[in-house]
């Protein structure tokens, strides 16, 4: 069946614009940058007296046909000169630059009847457009004129319906007439619940879908949520400070010797996730609660509900609705941890580092999410993970 085709970006992807020299955490450093070969040889052809670019530029992949950027002794890319800037611009214009160099923080993907086109929560400036003002997360969405696909009755079916489990899980987590932790809690219950019925009969699960979320079942769970008893804030500190301390490999070879020092003062913040103390981790926990749990609460709102919009219908596990959400909260979860880490050592938080602290633990989990997963996977297997595990987390959330 022929089915209409649209377009959708969220509201602020037309304001962004890169922020050169001003980037407190630049995309030229930390991570591997791709090229072709059809991309290196143009490169190669941009010799000039300020931009010497040569065949030791650029590594052969061992495992795909294509090149990768060979960084300097601080992990960043030579063509990025004292000021963050790239040589290539300065020379020849924006319009020189092609493949990812050009397209980040641009990230398009294919959703059903939907081409969407988002940006990337690596870069900072990305969470400040996000996080600005306090307004939930809204999309624009324009009709396409482009070929549609076409789909088999039962595909339609399976398609339209994953489209309608996102939708009112967005809608859910995006109700402020409920509060914050009860909203993450559900979330997670109603997704393990629905992806135990994705098999299914699609009307059967969709009826299951409007039940769990109706008014009725959200108040009983909201009152059940209320009487749960917390295990304390030592539960929540030994889960964060056990999967920084997991992804933290990760997150030291993102980090590199940029202007703004974020190398050190990162790998301070991991040096001390492994070795403070729950009493040390409670006093900065207790002034980060006074000064910015607002600020965060925002930030997890918003970033929770656009990752579940960008990554909720990727296809990387069989239960990818219930996993991808994991991932969403344990992200969050991670730079909450960074957040109370910092105000461990220097007592304060800058709106600025906590866009950068979003946008580092953004690239070591979206980056490396089948990673990400396994660690999950193994912890639920355990019943380290779990909806009511979940629900304990969310327990003493301000």
């Amino acid at each position: 069946m022929e089915v209409e085709v649209y377009n959708l970006k969220p509201v602020f992807y037309d304001k962004f614009e890169c922020q050169g020299d001003r980037c407190l955490y630049t995309c030229c450093g930390g991570w591997g940058i791709p090229f072709t070969s059809e991309l290196r040889d143009k490169y190669l052809l941009l010799n000039h007296e300020n931009v010497l670019t040569t065949e030791d530029l650029f590594v052969k992949s061992a495992t795909h046909d294509n090149y990768f950027i060979k960084f300097n002794e601080k992990r960043m890319c030579p063509l990025c000169n004292e000021k963050q800037l790239c040589s290539l611009v300065i020379q020849y214009g924006p319009e020189v630059l092609d493949g990812i160099c050009k397209d980040f923080p641009r990230v398009d993907t294919v959703s059903g009847t939907m081409d969407e086109f988002y940006l990337s929560l690596g870069c900072p400036y990305v969470i400040e457009l996000l996080c600005k003002d306090s307004e939930i997360l809204s999309f624009i969405l324009e009709e396409d004129n482009r070929p549609s696909p076409i789909y088999s009755k039962e595909d339609e079916e399976y398609v339209l319906l994953d489209m309608q489990i996102r939708d009112k899980i967005l809608d859910f987590l995006q109700d402020r007439e409920l509060p914050l932790k009860l909203r993450i809690f559900y979330a997670a219950f109603v997704l393990e619940k629905i992806t135990c019925l994705r098999n299914e009969d699609t009307e059967y699960t969709a009826r299951e879908l409007k039940k769990l979320l109706g008014n009725d079942m959200v108040m009983a769970a909201k009152q059940s949520f209320l009487q749960m008893q917390s295990n304390s804030f030592k539960q929540e500190f030994e889960y964060s400070k056990l999967f920084l301390d997991r992804i933290s490999s990760r997150i030291r070879a993102l980090v590199f010797d940029d202007n703004f020092s974020t190398k050190t003062w990162v790998n301070k913040l991991l040096e001390q996730n492994s070795n403070c103390t729950y009493e040390q981790w409670l006093g900065a926990y207790t002034a980060w609660m006074q000064h910015d749990s607002e600020r965060y609460n925002v930030m997890t709102e918003k970033m929770l509900t656009y990752n579940w919009m960008l990554f909720s219908l990727n296809g990387i596990s069989e239960e990818y609705f219930w996993d991808n959400y994991l991932i969403a909260f344990y992200e969050v979860l991670a730079i909450k941890q960074m957040h109370i880490l910092y105000y461990m050592l220097y007592e304060q938080m800058p709106v600025d580092v906590s866009y950068v602290l979003g946008a580092i633990v953004e690239r070591c989990i979206s980056h490396g999410r089948k990673d990400i997963l396994s660690i999950l996977c193994d912890w639920k297997q355990k019943g380290v993970v779990s909806v009511e595990m979940i629900g304990q987390l969310c327990m003493e959330w301000q």
